[in-house]
């Protein structure tokens, strides 16, 4: 195991969930963003047992410890989201830190964490929702298989594993195929080990499967999918992860080191290396994301050291983002998490050299972030990295402004009209504006009227409607009504339609 002492393992573990910890800290707490706009009016209606035995819209199957755990962190933070964001937070913080505690290479992993949480952080968008309450425990399931990688295998930690994934598919039932498919990959990979419990497991979870499949896990959709629509999802989904040049290079970065990491001689490292470069060629050439060539990369490597647990679940988690099509970067954080696993996995010799000068590069990196959060989260502009933090205060301050505006509206004069939103939100596959954000609203037109007619308690009037636009969103000929400014967004504002 890791030669860590304690003080270095706290350090090291600190460094792990550095990355996404600081942009969640910067943005922490959103009001309603998303889908929580439909949710809360569901939750405030809603018991505690009614959430246990019923599917909360918009979730698309039933989802019962996850929609337990949203009424409860709801309720409890004062009819907020607040406490659902930290739920969400704090079992992100315990899945990768299971991770860190289960490898060897801890040095080499805590390196690379650091750089997925720090810049691919938009698949981590989900902590700030409160339909986010569903993929935590999932990152928290894939830690707990690689503790299975690295310890011997007894019956007790079997069964551990068994009921954590059976509980996560209460959370989210993609965790019982997850599942599966490890467990069919280590028993390929150490027969002796994983044969007689493995079938056991197997037929378990096989037989609890088909059960969930037939009662609860089969979504309700009003039309099925295309193929063209789920590759565009599947695309859309990593290129939303991997949002400009500068992620793009950190990406490359991490495909290298992965190839680089190839438990192979030195001549077969240069030709990895080679290959991979071409890869990333190719992918700029199609227009691809580099993310496609790094799972790939991962991929070959598990093959190499014949990880068939690794490879069956890299491969599977990074075709997740095609069945829901979407485009959300969410559904690419579990993949990711699977190749930072494997990136640190087995390379010794960077452990090695790591231990020598390391520390010292972390402990740097460690106290250069608390003192840039410091400043960026008491106002202080600081030249690149203010503009780079802009989009997460942006996006906060419209969630509040959004509630405020509804609060304002439904105490008004106006307060029978529907509020229509001047710019079009939806899910990233099919919105022109989900990369350049800044008249984006935080939710779609079908929630908000949802939140509103919650809110006033009754009917919008037939033909009254105001407009409402954000980052100062403008409608020539159109009045005023109310605004709502802010120092990073803008002024949101509701419009009265000029007189035709």
């Amino acid at each position: 195991m890791s030669d860590l002492s304690p003080t270095r393992k706290l350090l090291y573990g600190f460094l792990v969930v550095l990355g996404f910890s600081f942009w969640f800290f910067l943005g922490y707490p959103f009001a309603n963003h998303n889908e929580s706009f439909v949710i809360v009016t569901q939750l405030d209606q809603m018991s505690f047992g009614d959430v246990l035995t019923q599917r909360i819209y918009p979730v698309a199957n039933y989802r019962p410890l996850g929609q337990a755990v949203a009424w409860l962190g709801y309720h409890l933070a004062g009819r907020t989201t607040s406490g659902v964001q930290l739920f969400n937070y704090v079992l992100a913080v315990a899945a990768w830190l299971v991770l860190f505690f289960a490898l060897r290479e801890r040095r080499v992993f805590s390196y690379a964490a650091v750089l997925v949480g720090g810049f691919l952080f938009p698949g981590y968008i989900y902590l700030f929702h409160l339909h986010g309450v569903f993929y935590s425990p999932l990152l928290f399931l894939f830690a707990v298989l690689f503790v299975l990688e690295t310890r011997p295998v007894t019956a007790g930690l079997l069964w551990t594993a068994a009921i954590t994934a059976l509980a996560t598919a209460f959370f989210h039932p993609y965790a019982l195929p997850v599942f599966i498919a490890a467990l069919v990959g280590f028993t390929l990979e150490r027969p002796g080990e994983f044969g007689k419990f493995g079938r056991i497991l197997t037929g378990a979870v096989l037989g609890a499967v088909v059960l969930l499949v037939v009662m609860v896990i089969l979504p309700s959709r009003d039309s099925a999918l295309t193929t063209s629509e789920m590759l565009s999802g599947l695309v859309v989904s990593y290129r939303m992860t991997e949002v400009d040049a500068a992620v793009a290079a950190v990406v490359a970065v991490l495909v290298v080191l992965t190839a680089w990491s190839y438990p192979v001689q030195t001549r077969g490292r240069w030709f990895a290396l080679v290959t991979s470069l071409a890869g990333i060629a190719i992918a700029l050439v199609l227009g691809l994301p580099i993310l496609f060539v790094w799972i790939g990369v991962a991929l070959v490597k598990m093959v190499l050291m014949k990880k068939w647990w690794l490879v069956f679940v890299i491969a599977g988690t990074a075709l997740l983002p095609a069945p829901a099509a979407s485009g959300s970067p969410t559904y690419t954080i579990f993949a990711i998490m699977a190749c930072t696993g494997a990136l640190a996995l087995a390379w010794g010799d960077a452990e090695a050299r790591l231990a020598r000068w390391g520390d010292w590069l972390a402990v740097l990196m460690v106290c250069a972030a608390l003192v840039v959060f410091a400043l960026l989260r008491g106002g202080v502009r600081i030249p690149v990295l203010s503009r780079v933090a802009q989009p997460i205060f942006a996006e906060r301050e419209r969630t509040f402004q959004l509630e405020e505006i509804v609060r304002w509206l439904v105490a008004s004069d106006y307060a029978r009209y529907e509020p229509v939103l001047l710019s079009k939100s939806g899910n990233p596959r099919s919105s022109p504006n989900a990369v350049e954000r800044s008249h984006r609203p935080p939710t779609v037109q079908e929630y908000l009227s949802k939140y509103t007619r919650f809110k006033r308690q009754a009917e919008a009037l037939p033909g009254k409607t105001v407009l409402v636009g954000f980052g100062g969103e403008d409608l020539p000929g159109g009045t005023v009504l109310f605004e709502v400014d802010s120092p990073h967004s803008g002024k949101a504002r509701v419009f009265l339609s000029p007189a035709r």
